[in-house]
């Protein structure tokens, strides 16, 4: 990915002007602060440091909104002969414990059934989160993902206002600010003192600071349509991604295994991916991973069964763990890790620096918005793991096929303002030979 002027390396220094070494912020970093020094590792780690407790609140749900695995009647009482005959009916009512089958104990009266370990062993069991109660156990991990929407919500906006990069405040005519940022960033390495900083751009367009400011993604068309095709693919992704992380109960295996397992596999996502990135065009590896993704889920819906979801009858049988589905399964859910972390290499790029934080604050709202409606589905599943995995690869399968309406960004330059990258873009799929002005 290049970056500030056309895919060509290309120097951005102009001729000076009364003195003035004039080069643009993307010259200062290549030839005095460095592509990666301490400041900026220091930065990506502080940054990288605070989705470890997202990652713990998202998380957190799956085990404490467990549904018990099993059930049993409450044992006979033969001097209690009210107690005698709720015990009975129980038995009588449920499915045949000596086969291991499935029984459904919203068909069971009230106090004939207990779980196997007590009310204590989980949510659901303590507040009785079954039966026409079972969506309300979706609610706490719901409403996180809706509280993270508003987050994104406010500090994209503040993040576009107030916390000022070099780029943002080369945008806004502030570049005395921008170069002392920038001699920050180089930690004792000195800058010329005759530097200017100037907006790269082609000679034939003229780029006024002025105005913009007033710039918005959805007063320009173009950039309009290309954010929310990013935010419908976000949709889909988000759901993916985190809904088959909260999905681990309804799969035919031990689920504290099948997190651990998950966890694991974020970390050659983001290895595959970055490397990936490196030489494929960002739209066909969306394309490609989300499609992954999706097949994978549909692919487990040949190994689901309805013994899982529902709660079994303690017959001292165990279940027959199927390592094909949970195989399955991790390979969806990196494909769906590799399509999270490209989609937001890709809208950075999609859109210029001075709306791009708010650009990839919407792309987060809407993967949080998919995120929100996963767990609904997850409670779903326990009843029909089959429609849980459907629906999660369907959209998955969608999501990537709508960001074939997007445009390829490898190779591309990272510009500063909606008119120069609306007038750029022009120019770039004029044929070479053409004459233009602007």
């Amino acid at each position: 990915m290049e970056k500030g002027g056309e895919a060509e390396e290309v120097s951005h220094a102009a001729p000076a002007a009364e003195g003035k070494l004039q080069l643009s912020v993307d010259d200062v970093i290549d030839r005095y602060v460095g592509s990666l020094g301490l400041s900026q590792l220091l930065h990506v780690l502080l940054v990288s440091f605070a989705w470890v407790f997202d990652s713990q609140n998202t998380l957190v749900t799956i085990f404490t909104d467990a549904q018990p695995s099993t059930w049993r009647c409450k044992s006979l009482d033969h001097h209690h002969t009210n107690a005698s005959m709720s015990s009975s009916w129980c038995i009588n009512n449920a499915s045949d414990g000596s086969k291991g089958q499935p029984s459904h104990v919203c068909g069971l009266a009230a106090g004939t059934w207990e779980w196997v370990g007590g009310n204590t062993t989980s949510t659901i069991a303590e507040w009785n989160l079954i039966c026409h109660h079972k969506f309300l156990a979706a609610i706490p991990a719901s409403l996180f993902f809706i509280g993270t929407i508003f987050g994104c919500a406010f500090f994209g906006r503040l993040a576009d206002t107030w916390l000022e990069s070099p780029r943002w405040l080369l945008v806004r005519g502030r570049n005395n600010e921008a170069l002392d940022v920038l001699r920050k960033l180089a930690r004792g390495k000195k800058l010329p003192d005759n530097i200017e900083l100037i907006v790269p751009s082609s000679p034939t367009i003229s780029i006024g600071v002025e105005g913009d400011e007033n710039e918005s993604i959805w007063t320009t068309k173009w950039a309009a349509k290309r954010m929310v095709t990013v935010m419908a693919s976000a949709l889909g992704v988000g759901f993916a991604y985190y809904g088959i992380q909260l999905n681990a109960q309804n799969l035919n295996f031990n689920f504290y295994v099948t997190v651990i397992i998950n966890a694991l596999m974020d970390i050659p996502a983001v290895l595959i991916g970055g490397v990936l990135l490196g030489f494929t065009n960002r739209r066909l590896l969306l394309l490609l991973s989300t499609v992954s993704g999706g097949v994978s889920c549909l692919l487990c819906i040949v190994f689901s069964t309805t013994s899982k979801g529902k709660a079994k009858v303690d017959d001292g049988s165990k279940s027959t763990s199927s390592w094909p589905q949970l195989t399955i399964e991790a390979i969806g859910f990196m494909s769906s890790s590799i399509a999270f972390n490209v989609l937001y290499v890709y809208c950075v790029e999609l859109f210029p620096t001075n709306v791009r934080n708010l650009a990839v604050s919407l792309l987060q709202q809407s993967l949080m918005l998919g995120a929100s409606l996963s767990p609904l589905l997850v409670v779903v599943g326990r009843l029909s793991p089959s429609l849980s995995f459907a629906v999660f690869g369907a959209l998955s399968i969608v999501s990537g096929a709508l960001s074939t309406w997007l445009p390829e960004t490898r190779n591309a330059p990272l510009y500063e303002t909606l008119k120069q990258q609306e007038e750029e873009e022009k120019l770039r799929r004029l044929p070479p030979d053409s004459s233009h002005t602007v």
